[in-house]
Parts: C-alpha cells; structure tokens; sequence
C-alpha cells in the first residue's frame, strides 16, 4: 500500500528530475541564441571555472590568465585564419576569413564572473552629491561563492599595424619600412597591434560550450542524483 508521504516525495523528486532535464534542452536546444549573459548559482562555481577553461581550450585557445579567485580568465593571443587555411575553423563566416586574409589578425578571449546584484556604477551628479567616495573598490572575490553569479564572455579582435611605410612608386615589393627609436622603446616597431573591433560571433560559440561543458559534466549528474534522493527521503 503506498502511502500519501511517500507518494508525495515520488512525485516531488520526478518533477526536480524534468525541470533539470527541461533546463538542459533548452539550453542545447538554443545553438543560434545562447544568452549574453549566463547566471548561475554560487554553489556551481568551481564547476563552471572548469567550463571556462574547457570551452576556451575546445575552441584552440590557449589559457593565458586561470583566476577563480576574482573570477577572470583569459587566453592568449590567437592568429586569425586566411583563405588558405580553409581547415582552421576559427572564423564563423566567409567575411572573417576575408578580412582576416587582407590583413594580419589575431583574437583574444576574456570571460569574466561578477555578482549578478552588482551595484551600477553612480552618475556624475550622484558621485557629486557622496561625501564619501571610494574611488577604486576592491574587486569582489569568489572563495566561498554565494547567490546568484553573472559570466559574460568578451572576444577581441586585433588588427597588426606596421608604421613609418616607404612605399615605392615602381613596385610594392621595394617598399620598407623606417625606424624609429621613440616607437621601438614603446614596442610599437616594427610592429604594434591595435584593437579594432570584438567577435560576437565567438563569443556565442564559447559561450554555447560553457553552457554544453556545464550540463554534460558528472558533477551535474550527481547534483541531481543527490536532490532526487533527499526529496524522495522527506
């Protein structure tokens, strides 16, 4: 004979159960629409780091800065493809591959992790009207994480310059370049890259790997197992 108590506890950890399953096919179902902004809960944290690093490295990025602390990864520096390096996938689209041929690019991947209750940032007549302001708050940290956490992914793209060009009227291939000891002390001869624009393009695919890397972990697995046991036990 079952009981109400424990027909209660069944229905309760098979609905938990579909709402995380329900979570998990959304999030992969949406390949064209990740979100800008992916929130999550505290206690994920270290799981989501992990993400971070694994999507970056999916991608062929490779891991410049791995902070969980204050919640910043980067990577470095990574050369754009050209036209003849058609089995790179690294650009999404035909314009990237153009561009990225006709000049020398490169890209550069930051996701950050921030509180989603952040306090904005006060106005001018705001911060007029403080009597006390502190001017450089210290950045929050992530040791012991708690409510809900805010990711966001920014993807820079660089375009290399080379200053001081002598151009030769009869042929291109005669032209050089000058020297400058003023630029070279600043490392910008004989070359210095400048960023141009971000890549929302890749910016969607790291984030979609996160999210993927997030839902297909083991850790996710056993969360789930975990909460379907203890309501089923109540």
């Amino acid at each position: 004979m079952l009981h109400v108590g424990s027909h209660a506890g069944f229905v309760k950890s098979h609905m938990r159960v579909a709402a995380v399953v329900l979570f998990a096919l959304s999030a992969l179902g949406c390949h064209s629409n990740p979100p800008d902004v992916f929130t999550f809960e505290g206690r994920r944290y270290e799981q989501i780091s992990a993400a971070v690093i694994e999507a970056m490295r999916a991608e062929g990025f490779q891991v410049d800065r791995n902070d969980p602390r204050l919640g910043v990864f980067t990577s470095k520096p990574k050369t754009s493809p050209t036209l003849l390096e058609f089995f790179k996938l690294d650009n999404s689209n035909l314009a990237q591959t153009w561009e990225s041929t006709v000049n020398q690019q490169r890209r550069r991947v930051r996701v950050t992790v921030e509180p989603a209750d952040l306090p904005e940032t006060p106005d001018a007549e705001t911060l007029a009207a403080m009597t006390q302001v502190t001017v450089n708050p210290l950045p929050p940290t992530f040791e012991q994480p708690e409510g809900l956490l805010d990711l966001r992914v920014t993807v820079f793209v660089d375009r290399a310059h080379k200053p001081l060009w002598r151009v030769e009227t009869t042929t291109r291939r005669l032209s050089t370049h000058a020297r400058d000891p003023a630029l070279e002390d600043r490392h910008m001869q004989p070359i210095y890259w400048e960023p141009i624009s971000r890549d929302p393009l890749m910016e969607r695919r790291l984030m979609r790997r996160i999210i993927e890397c997030t839902i297909a972990s083991p850790q996710v697995a056993d969360a789930v197992t975990a909460d379907v046991n203890q309501s089923g036990s109540m």
